[in-house]
């Protein structure tokens, strides 16, 4: 993906198969967002992107980048696999893509409080999946396998 790729992205606006984070300062919760587009029709995470739009970058992206893999890596069950793509915006600043593609191994949930928790992308937002969900995208695994 290039920048100019990037910006027509971001310049759409998040949406159902688009979310901006400006970082990554709390990664655990920025999995939800991974999560529920993996659960819902995937989607691109954009790091580094104001909730504006701007595509403004971040310093010392490959930090920002090590701290979303590896809550990626720990945090969601059953894992899955998520495309990154870094680019430098500057000498100092970048942006890093996540493609999340629609998962066959839904739902993906975290664990919080020693609960399963699956989220799903309605429009703009991550909201947490209903039992009622839950049985649904059980129910379409199932019949896959």
């Amino acid at each position: 993906m290039t920048l100019q790729d990037i910006t027509k992205l971001a310049q759409k606006g998040e949406g159902l198969h688009v979310e901006f984070k400006k970082k990554a300062a709390h990664p655990e919760k920025i999995v939800k967002e991974i999560i529920a587009m993996a659960n819902t029709d995937g989607g691109y995470l954009l790091l580094g992107v104001d909730d504006d739009g701007t595509v403004s970058g971040q310093r010392y992206i490959e930090e920002e980048v090590y701290a979303m893999d590896k809550a990626i890596k720990e945090l969601i069950h059953p894992p899955m696999v998520v495309e990154r793509n870094t680019l430098a915006i500057n000498q100092k600043k970048g942006v890093a893509i996540y493609r999340v593609l629609k998962s066959k191994d839904a739902p993906h949930f975290t664990l919080e409080e020693k609960k399963r928790k699956a989220y799903v992308r309605v429009a703009d937002r991550s909201i947490q999946a209903s039992r009622e969900m839950w049985e649904i995208m059980k129910r379409k695994k199932a019949q896959k396998m």
